[in-house]
């Protein structure tokens, strides 16, 4: 039997309209017979915002959370998660908007016992698919895609576990610890969440393509610094605190001491392709080439700014500021 009672955590910063619309979007959601509380949690709340609010009335209980401005997402979840009343916690990122069937999907899959913790799916609106532009910016959620074809009852890798769109037990969640909140990088504390959820071998982080959720995404400049970031903040966080995932993260394209180096003919590869000539070359056919290319070098390219970023931590290159 699945359970019946669900918690909707949002956490925002600045921006009050994407919170109204994905309030507004809950409530078009197929929802009959299920307890729904949603807990807002808002960094830097203020009079206008909270009149925002106000100009809309919502079906669902909604708690509002005034955080100061320094919380960052991982403690503002965590502030959500603490408040929470119901079996399972759905946490969405204030970028989104619910599909009708969301809540539905997500709670249909914990009717497997073995089921701990579910990612659900992001979609691009059509005209930004359609824009070359924006070609294959959602290339992460096309890899779960690919490797969730094979159907095989494992939870996806630690590096395909994205908590934009995702539920768990609210047990788990405060059994391990919640989202670690020194790390302070949005990928990195994705990872640490599954790695701390999985940690026990006992359950498994499912993905379901159905359980949909819409974002904007944001300009590929943003999304290639925030990879950047990734590399140099959470990459080195990340292991410290584990050191046996480094073959798992971008880290395996870097020489790093005290971690097994990658075999000679592969780190010979490495050199030649993580420079910004072949970066260049990868950008044009991104944008030009035929759609299998297209994929694979907007994956290289994501894959090169983490490099990028962890080199810089570690001294072996510049930081993306000075160039």
């Amino acid at each position: 039997m699945s359970p019946t009672s669900l918690s909707v955590v949002v956490f925002s910063r600045g921006n009050p309209e994407g919170c109204v619309r994905l309030l507004k979007s809950l409530e078009r959601v197929d929802r009959e017979d299920l307890m729904l509380e949603v807990i807002l949690v808002y960094s830097g709340l203020n009079e206008k915002v909270q009149s925002l609010l106000k100009e809309h009335e919502f079906s669902f209980e909604l708690k509002l959370i005034t955080a100061d401005k320094e919380t960052n997402r991982a403690v503002g979840r965590n502030l959500g998660a603490k408040t929470a009343r119901h079996e399972i916690i759905l946490f969405m990122d204030s970028e989104l908007e619910s599909s009708p069937e969301l809540l539905k999907r997500h709670m249909a899959s914990y009717i497997e016992s073995e089921t701990i913790a579910v990612v659900g799916e992001q979609y691009l609106p059509p005209f930004v698919k359609k824009n070359r532009w924006f070609r294959f910016l959602d290339s992460d959620f096309r890899n779960i895609r690919r490797w969730a074809k094979n159907k095989a009852r494992t939870s996806p890798p630690l590096r395909y576990v994205n908590t934009a769109n995702f539920s768990i037990r609210r047990e788990r969640y405060i059994s391990c610890g919640g989202h670690g909140e020194n790390i302070s990088n949005r990928q990195a504390e994705d990872i640490d969440l599954a790695h701390r959820i999985l940690a026990n071998d006992s359950g498994r982080i499912i993905y379901d393509e159905e359980a949909i959720a819409f974002c904007q995404h944001p300009p590929i400049r943003t999304a290639m610094k925030a990879r950047y970031r990734f590399g140099k903040e959470g990459i080195p966080k990340l292991l410290e605190a584990y050191p046996g995932i480094y073959g798992k993260l971008p880290s395996r394209f870097v020489r790093m001491e005290g971690f097994e180096p990658t075999g000679t003919v592969k780190r010979f590869f490495m050199t030649i392709l993580f420079t910004k000539p072949f970066l260049v070359s990868a950008r044009g056919l991104r944008l030009l080439g035929p759609e299998w290319i297209a994929f694979w070098m907007m994956r290289f390219m994501l894959q090169y700014y983490s490099v990028w970023g962890l080199k810089h931590a570690l001294g072996q290159e510049k930081d993306i500021a000075q160039n």
